[in-house]
């Protein structure tokens, strides 16, 4: 907001008074001394579930330092690991914006979720020729189908079923598709 960064790393200071520090859930202190007006959680559902001081007891202690006034704002943001963990439980008892809208409160969160194919970046249209695309259309999977079927051929392009298919080929998923949906989820209840 037209704030100059005084310095680099972290601590980061601006100039008008705000500080942004960077902390670690495998800190047991992270965030205490602080009273956060903002606090972002990063990749919030690989926090570490097990040990003397897990992710969980630790965001807890985080987000419980944040004040609860107008102006102040926990956001969780995370690729989806199981039913498991801190961001699962969170955004099981978290509502809608449009039940946000309407006075429903829930937890206090608000979800917000993106499939997979709506990121731009996750589409191989430039990668592959008019012919590899009407070749992988004439080989498409059933479990491709089914997401064609489920969100149209508007959503679900040769490019983005392209991009799918390399990303399943490469050694992080060895063509596993149950990791793919967790990791690359194209719903919430894929996820």
């Amino acid at each position: 907001w037209g704030n100059a960064q005084q310095g680099t790393g972290f601590p980061r200071k601006f100039s008008h008074g705000s500080t942004l520090f960077e902390e670690t859930a495998n800190d047991p202190r992270a965030g205490q001394g602080g009273t956060p007006q903002v606090l972002i959680s990063s990749e919030t559902a690989h926090y570490r579930s097990t040990g003397v001081s897990t992710g969980e007891t630790v965001f807890q202690s985080i987000a419980n330092s944040v004040p609860d006034l107008p102006g102040t704002w926990i956001a969780l943001e995370s690729t989806a690991n199981g039913k498991q963990g801190v961001y699962f439980k969170t955004y099981q008892k978290a509502v809608t914006l449009e039940q946000w809208m309407n006075g429903i409160r829930g937890n206090g969160y608000i979800k917000c979720f993106a499939a997979w194919f709506e990121n731009p970046g996750y589409d191989d249209t430039r990668r592959i020729t008019p012919r590899d695309a009407a070749e992988l259309m004439q080989s498409i999977t059933e479990r491709e189908m089914k997401l064609i079927q489920l969100y149209g051929p508007e959503k679900i392009t040769p490019g983005r079923l392209a991009w799918r298919r390399r990303k399943l080929a490469e050694p992080n998923f060895s063509g596993d598709e149950d990791k793919f949906d967790q990791e690359y989820p194209h719903s919430m209840e894929s996820a």
